[in-house]
């Protein structure tokens, strides 16, 4: 990669480091001591919180409810999910209005997503160009390609 490129990437590196890599490191130190975000002041207890955390049972209780939760809903989700795709592929009198009660909630958002943005974008009423004029810029033709501007000139 070249040293140009890397700049492209940098405000991601970022945010990265920010908000996932430095809270990530300063989480993993903060376990080694008695903190308790509150007050100033704190002590370095090495893996005693670590030795607590295997020993009691309110953990293990927990963990054991976390995997009883994980498994109990995402077997399920997945078995009935894949039960109803598999049933929608079937051909059944019917199946293209299921097909479309199923998919509506997917693509109309989508949809209106591409409306919205049709309309900013809009060369002649769009707001995109609508601010372009407030700041005294020629307003752009968004959405022609490039070939029907070169025709155009």
């Amino acid at each position: 990669m070249s040293k140009h490129k890397v700049w492209f990437v940098l405000p991601f590196l970022i945010v990265l480091m920010l908000f996932w890599i430095v809270p990530l490191f300063l989480s993993f130190a903060i376990s080694f001591t008695n903190w308790d975000y509150i007050s100033p002041t704190y002590r370095v207890v090495g893996f005693d919180n670590y030795r607590n955390l295997l020993t009691d049972p309110a953990f293990a209780r927990a963990l054991k409810n976390t995997f009883v939760f994980g498994f109990g809903t995402i077997v399920p989700t997945l078995a009935i999910g894949l039960a109803l795709a598999l049933g929608l592929y079937q051909k059944f009198k019917g199946s293209k209005f299921y097909q479309l009660v199923f998919f509506s909630p997917w693509v109309t958002p989508t949809v209106a997503v591409a409306l919205v943005w049709s309309w900013i974008y809009d060369p002649e009423r769009g707001f995109a160009n609508y601010i372009l004029q407030l700041i005294g810029l020629d307003p752009l033709q968004w959405l022609k390609s490039s070939e029907k501007l070169r025709e155009q000139e």
